[in-house]
C-alpha cells in the first residue's frame, strides 16, 4: 500500500531505508523483500552497509470481533448471552 505520510521519496531514499532493515535478513523470504526493477527486470538490491539483525517474530493476533474473522464475538454462533 502507499501512504501519503511517508518522509522517504525517490528510489535512493527507499534503498537507504531498506538496505539495513531486518526485512532484508537472509531468514526473510525473497518474495517479502523490497525489489528494484529496471525496464521490467528485477535488479539486485544494494548490499547492506552494516550487519542486519534478524526480524523479531510476532505472535499471531486473534481476529477482533469487528474484523469479521468469524471468531468469538462475531456475528452469529454466540449463545453465551442467552
Amino acid at each position: 500500500s502507499v501512504s501519503s505520510k511517508t518522509t522517504y521519496q525517490g528510489q535512493a531514499a527507499c534503498v537507504e531505508l531498506y538496505r539495513n532493515s531486518p526485512v532484508m535478513h537472509d531468514s526473510v523470504d525473497d518474495q517479502a523483500k523490497p525489489a528494484i526493477f529496471s525496464n521490467g527486470v528485477r535488479m539486485p538490491f544494494p548490499p547492506p552497509t552494516k550487519k542486519i539483525k534478524a526480524p523479531r517474530s510476532r505472535a499471531p493476533s486473534a481476529p477482533s470481533p469487528t474484523s469479521g474473522g468469524g471468531g468469538a464475538g462475531g456475528e452469529g454462533g454466540d449463545d453465551s448471552a442467552k
